[in-house]
């Protein structure tokens, strides 16, 4: 994968790109695949296809745009993330009563 210098990034990746991996690499595909899903499960990436525009492929050149169905998804994603962080945030600090907060999918102590 460091022969891909745009996987060190955090751009959006072209829809498929585990296809052009599987054949200019020699890895195997469950590795480009293990190797996919952590690098596109960050929040970083995740953040980055929220804001929309191009995708790219491994050579760095625009490959599609990120649909705005897309963008919703990883927005939900990352609500649903940092609700979860605040839960486990609230719980950790022994406040264990927690309502929902008027922020959607976030949670606070109930004071």
């Amino acid at each position: 994968m460091r022969d891909y210098p745009i996987l060190a990034q955090t751009c959006p990746l072209k829809m498929g790109i585990e296809q052009d991996l599987l054949v200019r690499s020699s890895l195997s595909r469950r590795k480009i695949l293990m190797a996919l899903r952590y690098h596109m499960r960050s929040k970083a990436y995740l953040l980055a296809i929220a804001q929309g525009g191009p995708r790219y492929d491994l050579d760095g050149r625009p490959a599609g745009e990120i649909t705005p169905e897309q963008q919703q998804q990883a927005r939900e994603t990352l609500e649903q993330r940092e609700a979860e962080f605040q839960k486990r945030r609230m719980i950790q600090r022994g406040n264990t009563r927690l309502v929902p907060s008027p922020l959607r999918g976030a949670i606070q102590a109930d004071r």
